[in-house]
């Protein structure tokens, strides 16, 4: 779709068979677009990808398995008052990637075993709230290292992460750069909650150390500086998961 005023997709199933290359749906310069209840599955590119577009949301919908190092839902630029609602981002190199814009809102939405669950990489604004982290090597990562890196503010509220595979090191929420991130209410499991007996290496925070310096300006988890909660432990079965790491990227 391209240069479309008001476009609606409804009860639609995308799918590739034949394991074509493209996406599953591209969007380019179009305000106002909604998916509802759409399921794209098995294509070989990214399941979506929007670009210089307003106004776009999802609802009810279901993005997974795209194409080998492909994302579920990519925003590549210029994505302005961005809402996905009830969604599904599963088994992508990136669930859903906010690569630019302003004001991204992600609410109820699922993200399972994704390499990174919900990158923010540049923008103005991002809320993401009651979602739900299942088995994602990285679930939240704000920023990285690129110089272009641009997150400005942000909020992460009453998400559930969790990982039950202790073959990996995951980490929960990843804080490689940006400026005031305010991380309240997480529910974080470690990767050997399930069983007693296991090990767990969860990472709950993970947060560039350089925080003084330009690349974060203010973390604050649960309404207090991220440094009162350096090296303590969440209340997880096997203290198998820790809550805040300090790490310089």
């Amino acid at each position: 779709m391209q240069n479309s005023q008001c476009t609606i997709l409804r009860a639609l199933f995308v799918y590739s068979a034949n394991g074509d290359s493209g996406n599953g749906i591209t969007i380019v310069s179009s305000p106002r677009t909604i998916l509802e209840c759409v399921h794209i599955w098995d294509v070989g590119g990214h399941s979506v990808t929007a670009s210089d577009s307003w106004w776009f949301s999802t609802r009810d919908c279901t993005f997974t398995t795209p194409g080998d190092g492909k994302y579920c839902v990519h925003h590549i630029s210029q994505m302005h008052n961005v809402m996905h609602c009830h969604s599904r981002f599963a088994a992508g190199a990136i669930g859903l990637y906010h690569q630019n814009g302003v004001a991204l809102s992600v609410l109820g939405c699922d993200f399972s075993t994704n390499g990174v669950g919900l990158k923010f990489h540049a923008g103005g604004n991002m809320h993401c709230s009651n979602s739900y982290f299942e088995a994602n090597t990285v679930g939240i990562q704000w920023g990285d290292n690129a110089a272009n890196t641009r997150p400005m503010s942000g909020s992460i509220e009453n998400c559930y992460l969790t990982n039950r595979n202790a073959s990996v090191n995951p980490i929960h929420i990843d804080v490689q750069r940006g400026t005031n991130l305010r991380i309240i209410g997480p529910y974080m499991l470690g990767n050997g909650s399930y069983n007693p007996a296991s090990a767990g290496t969860t990472i709950g925070i993970r947060i560039n150390n350089n925080c003084n310096a330009a690349q974060n300006r203010q973390i604050v988890i649960d309404d207090t500086p991220y440094k009162e909660l350096v090296n303590t432990l969440i209340d997880d079965p096997g203290a198998r998961l820790k809550r805040v790491m300090l790490q310089n990227y």
